[in-house]
Formats: structure tokens, sequence, C-alpha cells
């Protein structure tokens, strides 16, 4: 699985499709990048959209899968503080062979 950690188009720049057009290329880039750097063939790639600032609209139109919600502990959080904000966590598979692949 790959990380999509940062993904903002600021609210100035107005280009229609933008959004979908850089995460397709992303998407389809991203595979080969991987197999070249790493050696290893990445199945999925997740992203983390935090709520209610942001929707998740534009994943969930390029077929994202929406597949929970963090608890807004943090990555570092050892005390159960719970003092960042709440994200939804997305995910798309990359191979077409996906049920192969995740199956194993």
């Amino acid at each position: 699985m790959v990380d999509n950690p940062r993904f903002l188009i600021l609210p100035w720049i107005v280009i229609p499709n933008l959004g979908s057009h850089i995460l397709s290329l992303v998407r389809r880039q991203l595979p080969g990048d991987w197999t070249e750097r790493y050696n290893v063939m990445p199945v999925l790639i997740e992203t983390f959209v935090e709520t209610p600032r942001f929707t998740g609209a534009l994943y969930k139109a390029l077929g994202w899968t929406r597949v929970g919600t963090t608890q807004g502990r943090g990555r570092y959080d050892r005390h159960t503080k719970r003092d960042r904000p709440k994200k939804d966590i997305w995910i798309r598979l990359l191979r077409k062979d996906r049920r192969r692949t995740v199956n194993r």
C-alpha cells in the first residue's frame, strides 16, 4: 500500500477537472515508479481526507472507496489524547488483477 499524504488545490486556482486529471496521472505513474525504485509493485493507494473540512467528493467521483474514519489520535499519540482532526480513509486499487493479488 502506498500513502498519498497531501493533495490540495488552492481555492484561487480555477482549472476545470484539474484534480481528477492530476490524480489519474499519479495513479498511472505510481506503480512503475515504485517498481523501478523499490522493486515492489504496490497494490493499493490510500489517502486521508480531513472531515468536515473537506468532503472527499473528488476521490468518490474517481472510484476511490471510503473504508472508515480515524479516531483523531495522530501518529504519535501515546496517551489517547485524540486532539487531532478526524479523517476519512480512502483507498484505490492500482492493479487490474486485484482480486488475485489482494486475496493472497
